[in-house]
């Protein structure tokens, strides 16, 4: 059966970047190596059976590897960094530049975790803690908008998330 070739295959070249891995610890194109055959393995191989449907396990791939695609000071990670720095100094991260586009992105690629945590840094979460009642309907945007993310369906996955893309699309558009 070629399929059950191609996992053995598949699990051999796994087994060989774990060795090498262990053995060059910290080697940035071990990593790098190890990340893309990761990639093509989750895509083509294993999950979704060589359909590209792994959509969770594609944005977990990345969520695994973001730090082995760091590539200088202009990768993704490293501009990150430096918005995320200004976020935490700034008494109204939602002024900042890149604020609401960086939420937009990490829902998009799957870090809702994240994407909530920088709504929570919206400044408007402290002044209502301060009972100033005029952010009144800020806050309670953001808590719709946390209450969307935290529902948002998803593929596959063992946190509940659908078994099939047909599943996945009854549970989109229910959730839609």
């Amino acid at each position: 059966d070629e399929f059950a070739t191609l996992h053995a295959f598949s699990r051999a070249v796994t087994e060989a970047l774990d060795e090498v891995s262990e053995s060059s610890a910290g080697d940035a194109g071990v990593a790098l190596s190890r990340a893309v055959w990761e990639l093509l393995e989750g895509y083509f191989v294993t999950k979704g059976g060589g359909l590209g449907v792994g959509t969770d396990e594609i944005v977990s791939w990345y969520r695994k590897n973001a730090a082995n695609l760091a590539l200088g000071k202009d990768s993704a990670s490293a501009r990150l960094r430096v918005l995320l720095d200004a976020f935490n100094q700034s008494a109204r991260p939602e002024e900042e530049l890149g604020y609401w586009d960086m939420i937009a992105t990490m829902v998009a690629i799957g870090w809702i975790d994240a994407a909530i945590d920088l709504i929570n840094m919206h400044s408007s979460w402290a002044e209502w803690r301060l009972r100033k009642t005029s952010v009144q309907p800020q806050v309670e945007l953001m808590e719709a908008a946390v209450a969307l993310l935290q529902t948002l369906p998803r593929l596959g996955g063992d946190d509940g998330g659908a078994a099939n893309v047909p599943q996945f699309t009854s549970f989109r558009n229910a959730w839609l």
